[in-house]
């Protein structure tokens, strides 16, 4: 079953929990016991639709946005301690990206595995802290996307963070009043405060 028919299943299978006992009316029998959608089951539904919205869209609207990047390199971590590791990428992205200030970064592990998702708005100084850190030795190569402005790295870093759930990132990305929203993060507020008007 595709991701769309999927989610309107879901949806389909909670409406008419909500509306059997006014179906029932027009019948002769009285209405039965009310099936309940108990509070864990709604927020379990809750997270499925969010999950099938993310599935179904997400990596086209992050591509979408990636494809606006004005530069895009790959990096492969090399040198013999943290020193040299990071003597290494100050050149390699002064190399490739020059005085890029605007960037969205993703770490990566050995099996396409990201293990973390960040912004910087000063060059390579912020993906280039990351190496001092012990939690990043196993990380084997750093993506990154620099941009013109700084409005557009809230909303790729937080798709970027819904799609590839990195291990390292332990807090969501913070917002300015600068910044564009993540259009997944609009699409999961509409599912929670509909849903749970409904079934309140």
């Amino acid at each position: 079953m595709g991701y769309e028919s999927e989610y309107k299943r879901i949806l389909n299978k909670l409406f008419a929990a909500r509306v059997r006992d006014l179906v029932s009316l027009i019948g002769k029998n009285k209405p039965g016991k009310p099936l309940e959608i108990t509070r864990d089951k709604l927020d379990e539904y809750i997270e499925k639709l969010k999950e099938l919205v993310e599935s179904a869209i997400g990596k086209e609207l992050l591509n979408e946005e990636l494809d606006t990047a004005k530069d895009h390199h790959k990096w492969l971590i090399k040198g013999r301690g943290v020193e040299a590791r990071i003597e290494e990428f100050n050149n390699w992205y002064k190399d490739n990206f020059g005085n890029d200030s605007n960037c969205v970064y993703m770490y990566w592990a050995e099996g396409d595995k990201c293990i973390y998702v960040g912004r910087g708005t000063s060059g390579g100084q912020r993906p280039g802290s990351h190496l001092v850190h012990v939690n990043f030795q196993n990380a084997k190569w750093l993506e990154i996307y620099t941009f013109g402005g700084p409005t557009l790295l809230h909303k790729i870093e937080c798709m970027a963070t819904h799609l590839y759930d990195p291990s390292l990132n332990k807090v969501a990305s913070s917002r300015y009043e600068r910044d564009k929203s993540c259009p997944l993060c609009i699409r999961y507020k509409i599912i929670e405060d509909e849903l749970n008007a409904i079934f309140r």
